[in-house]
């Protein structure tokens, strides 16, 4: 019964989302002398009539607004998955006059390193929470991170590597 419930909920939700807002249709009240007068299909017709304003009343009951408690839970939940988070990537190369990073998370379009001691290149990226494919561009040429064993297939035309960002605890 209650799944019963769930599903006329859902099906109504989602009809309630596609269809434009239209003035609720009126219905005309009826005497009892009328309904006298027009027999007994007009009495079922107001039973079903009553009924189907018994359900509307009751969706409506049923669609109270959540408890602030629990909307500043969901609030929590979602900022924490959007929060971002600082990452570095570190590539060492002793010869490369110029290295790069490409991935999702700039679209492919190459963010230069900074060349620290050690002739270890360095960039600390802020990324939200998911699943990226990434390489480095040394002189031009992607390379994938030797640092990380994890590898994908980003349809880019080579292998890549593969970093997946956790969410904020």
């Amino acid at each position: 019964m209650f799944m019963a419930l769930g599903l006329i909920i859902f099906r109504y939700r989602s009809l309630e989302k596609t269809l434009p807002d239209l003035p609720p249709m009126p219905v005309p009240a009826a005497s009892s002398a009328e309904s006298a007068a027009r027999g007994t299909d007009a009495n079922v017709q107001d039973s079903v009539l009553q009924e189907q304003r018994e359900e509307q009343t009751a969706l409506q009951e049923i669609e109270q607004p959540a408890e602030p408690a629990m909307a500043e839970a969901e609030a929590d939940v979602t900022s924490a998955l959007l929060e971002k988070r600082n990452i570095g990537f570190s590539f060492r190369h002793s010869k490369a006059k110029k290295v790069q990073i490409i991935g999702d998370f700039n679209n492919w379009v190459p963010q230069p390193l900074k060349k620290g001691k050690n002739y270890i290149w360095k960039i600390t990226l802020r990324l939200a929470p998911g699943e990226y494919a990434y390489n480095f561009v040394v002189d031009g040429k992607p390379i994938r991170d030797p640092y990380n064993q994890k590898i994908c297939n980003a349809g880019r035309g080579f292998t890549n590597s593969y970093l997946k960002v956790n969410p904020a605890r």
